[in-house]
């Protein structure tokens, strides 16, 4: 078999240069911490995402939602940015036995003494937030694990464009040698 005269097999695979050397480890260790990096994000996600469900599970079986009843009048003030300021007022609530607990309560729009709102409770009867909900813990899983690709993913462009910097410093310095010594002689040629 005949090899083809105008194709030269290539010996040294390798680039010639050591920065293309360098940059093409660099490449390769930064393609293989982005790897890990997205295992982690994924690792993280799914680690906020469970503490979060289960979070969401534990009070939706502790706390409950109950009416309460105004013992004042709910002033909500109007703000000139964002619609009403809640305001805090006196209510009354029965906690899941049946017993009366009184406490302070933030009432969103303007409600008189006597109008029913809902809250929520925990096992003893005291107010609580509002219990967790799993589209939380998706959100909050999501949003881990996007930070953690954010921060990473940061790091390791800014390793890139470190190297790539360096080696570009090195060989505009080697290439302004090379000519510095090849123009005095590349000049006399083509005069």
């Amino acid at each position: 078999m005949r090899t083809d005269p105008d194709h030269t097999p290539v010996v040294n695979r390798l680039p010639r240069r050591g920065t293309d050397r360098v940059e093409d480890a660099v490449a390769w260790i930064l393609t293989a911490a982005a790897l890990l990096l997205v295992v982690a994000a994924t690792v993280t996600g799914l680690g906020t995402y469970g503490r979060a469900a289960e979070r969401a599970e534990l009070q939706r079986t502790t706390t409950s939602q109950v009416r309460a009843v105004l013992l004042e009048d709910a002033n909500a003030t109007i703000v000139d940015v964002g619609g009403p300021m809640p305001a805090r007022v006196a209510a009354r609530w029965l906690d899941r036995n049946g017993h009366e607990h009184t406490g302070s309560v933030v009432v969103r729009q303007t409600l008189p003494a006597g109008a029913e709102i809902d809250v929520w409770i925990d096992a003893a009867g005291a107010l609580t937030s509002r219990p967790t909900t799993t589209a939380n813990a998706v959100v909050g899983g999501i949003a881990a694990a996007f930070g953690v690709l954010c921060a990473g993913g940061t790091l390791l462009v800014a390793v890139w464009l470190a190297v790539r910097r360096a080696t570009g410093s090195v060989n505009a310095r080697r290439w302004e040698r090379e000519w510095a010594h090849v123009e005095p002689l590349w000049r006399r040629t083509t005069l």
